[in-house]
């Protein structure tokens, strides 16, 4: 997960991860930066929930 106007992990970079994980994904946030606990905490547990579901 990453916030769409994160100035620490690129799209790009994001992306690469989860295709080398075997069951890699990845969830963006828009408007967020780096920190979603505090930026977007609902949105957070949102996407967490989802992803463990």
């Amino acid at each position: 997960m990453r916030g769409t106007r994160d100035p620490i992990v690129p799209r790009a970079w994001a992306e690469e991860v989860a295709r080398l994980l075997p069951d890699g994904r990845t969830a963006s946030v828009p408007g967020a930066g780096h920190t979603l606990n505090c930026s977007a905490p609902l949105e957070l547990a949102r996407i967490t929930r989802t992803l463990l579901a």
